[in-house]
């Protein structure tokens, strides 16, 4: 049996995966900070500085870029086609590719991956302050 999954359940799903792997991460309580910041970035400078500055950046700055690319990249690229169930998440260096991608395609294709990545971003932020709390405990002040 196929289990169809909306396309919250599957932000969520990604975003619980890619949380997991930031706990093992020497800078995971950063990463709850960065993902709750880069919404605002993103509404402020737009998605092509606010994923640059966080790839620049390093550590989970970058680690949060990279989840985020990944999961706009995917989810953009199969548009036209059948959805898997097995998003993963990101591999390195996705948030330069989503830059190459910012700069080659059209203000559609911008505004789609930018109301994407805030979408995605509700998710991350949340589930990363819940599941890296205990992380970082300075953030609780």
């Amino acid at each position: 049996m196929t289990v169809i999954q909306t396309l919250e359940q599957r932000r969520a799903r990604h975003a619980w995966e890619s949380v997991q792997m930031a706990k093992t991460l020497p800078s995971a309580g950063d990463y709850s900070r960065e993902a709750k910041r880069l919404p605002i970035q993103i509404m402020t400078a737009g998605l092509g500085h606010a994923i640059a500055f966080l790839d620049a950046k390093g550590g989970a700055g970058k680690e949060v870029a990279d989840n985020v690319a990944f999961w706009v990249l995917e989810l953009l690229k199969r548009t036209s086609e059948k959805r898997s169930h097995g998003e993963k998440p990101a591999q390195k260096n996705q948030a330069r590719e989503l830059l190459k991608k910012i700069i080659e395609n059209d203000s559609d294709w911008l505004r789609r991956s930018t109301e994407e990545s805030i979408s995605y971003l509700k998710w991350l932020s949340r589930i990363a302050e819940i599941e890296l709390k205990d992380e970082n405990p300075a953030q609780e002040l």
